[in-house]
C-alpha cells in the first residue's frame, strides 16, 4: 500500500484503484478539532489529484471510528463559523471527484464507500448498514 499522505490527525493511503483515509487521532477518540478541518481538506483535495482512485474507504484508528466534533474545543469556544465553512469546502472538493475526468468517483456515488472499525458493531441496524458499507446509486 503506497501512502499518498500522512498528516497529524490523518493518513491517506492507496492500493490499484482503492484508497484509505484513516483518522488517526486515537487518543481523543479520533475526534475532529479545528486542524483536522485543515486535514480534511488537503485529504480530499489530494483524491481529486488522483485519477486513478475509484472508492473511498473511510476509517479510524483505534477504537472509535470519530466521536464527531471536538467537544473539549467546542467548550473552550475555540470552534467557531469557519470550522464548519472547512468542512463544506471538503465536501464541496468530494463532489468534484465525480466530475474530474470521468473517472465518477465520490464518496456517495463510488462503487461503495465502507467506513467501518473493526470490531466495530452497529447495533440493530439493517445487515448493510452493520457491515458498514453503503453501496452506490450509480452503477
Amino acid at each position: 500500500m503506497e501512502t499518498l499522505l500522512e498528516v497529524e490527525r490523518m493518513k491517506l493511503e492507496k492500493e490499484g484503484r482503492l484508497a484509505w483515509l484513516t483518522f488517526t487521532r486515537e487518543a481523543a477518540l479520533n475526534a475532529m478539532d479545528n486542524d483536522a478541518t485543515f486535514e480534511i481538506n488537503r485529504m480530499a483535495l489530494a483524491l481529486l489529484e488522483d485519477p486513478d482512485v475509484r472508492v473511498v474507504v473511510i476509517r479510524g484508528r483505534g477504537r472509535a471510528f470519530s466521536t464527531g466534533i471536538d467537544l473539549k474545543e467546542y467548550a473552550a469556544h475555540k470552534i467557531d463559523m469557519t470550522y464548519h465553512e472547512r468542512w463544506e469546502e471538503a465536501l464541496h472538493a468530494s463532489r468534484q471527484w465525480k466530475r474530474s475526468s470521468s473517472r465518477g468517483c465520490t464518496a456517495t456515488a463510488s462503487a461503495a464507500l465502507c467506513s467501518w472499525h473493526s470490531p466495530a458493531t452497529f447495533g440493530s441496524a439493517p445487515p448493510t448498514a452493520r457491515s458498514g458499507c453503503l453501496p452506490s446509486r450509480n452503477r
